[in-house]
């Protein structure tokens, strides 16, 4: 199977965010049988924003995927070989950033 990549998507202003902002994204539905990469690209920053990777059963009640994907510096990848819940979101931190744009790509891989 050919990898597949995911955007993740902020209500605000789509697939490429505006980095002066925090935003939780659009939550993405994702099957749990895929090796996955998640990177995060980021232009023009003035400061060194955070996100965490979060993962819900429900759609409603959300935590962090892992304790380091919780907080991570906008410069931090992450790669598992599972994804044990069914439904995915970014949940974007600006800080004192106040220029810029992030984006957050996962690619999975069966």
């Amino acid at each position: 199977m050919k990898p597949q990549l995911i955007t993740f998507k902020f209500a605000s202003d789509g697939k490429v965010h505006d980095a002066s902002v925090s935003e939780i994204s659009e939550s993405q539905q994702i099957c749990s049988d895929y090796v996955w990469l998640l990177v995060p690209k980021s232009t023009g920053l003035d400061q060194s924003p955070t996100y965490s990777f979060e993962v819900s059963d429900d759609n409603v009640n959300w935590q962090a995927f892992l304790p380091e994907t919780e907080d991570a510096l906008i410069t931090q990848p992450f790669q598992k070989s599972d994804l044990p819940g069914r439904y995915y979101r970014i949940n974007y931190n600006a800080l004192t950033s106040t220029t810029g744009t992030v984006q957050f790509d996962i690619t999975l891989k069966q």
